[in-house]
């Protein structure tokens, strides 16, 4: 009986371990890593990924070497001044492209984002920098997702 125990204990330990290494090497994966640390970003593309429509394929092309292209998961007015967006691309291994329109008290509006896959060690947020411009900024991902891991 001592014998069985034992090998259940090293059983259960091995599968931990491989369990460990697989997750680790998944999260170790960048899936944006041929693309700039940093893309500026015309509002005017902000605006109009703003307007698709809820099941529709879109294409939205940052520069000339990215094209996020993908299927729109929603996009609702959440409240009377915010509006948020979900894109959904399979050519990035269904990372999630979210993006938000705030409209501002003086009904200026803002935008913020971001591109995710929780399976990747990258990301990219969008930022609004010292000149009132977008840019997509790439960024480590454990930077804005809290470790779960037990």
């Amino acid at each position: 009986m001592k014998n069985l125990t034992t090998a259940v204990v090293l059983l259960l330990i091995t599968s931990c371990n491989f369990a460990y290494a697989q997750k680790s090497e998944k999260s170790s994966k960048e899936i944006f890593s041929k693309f700039p640390v940093q893309i500026n970003i015309p509002q005017n593309l902000l605006n109009t990924t703003m307007n698709a429509k809820s099941g529709e394929s879109v294409a939205i092309s940052f520069n000339s070497d990215f094209t996020f292209n993908g299927v729109v998961l929603s996009n609702e007015k959440v409240f009377y001044n915010l509006q948020t967006v979900i894109i959904k691309s399979p050519a990035f291994d269904n990372a999630l492209f979210q993006l938000s329109k705030i409209t501002n008290p003086d009904q200026s509006e803002s935008f913020v984002g971001r591109i995710i896959n929780v399976e990747s060690s990258d990301a990219y947020l969008i930022a609004k920098d010292d000149t009132n411009n977008y840019k997509l900024e790439k960024i480590e991902l454990k930077s804005i997702l809290q470790d779960c891991t037990l």
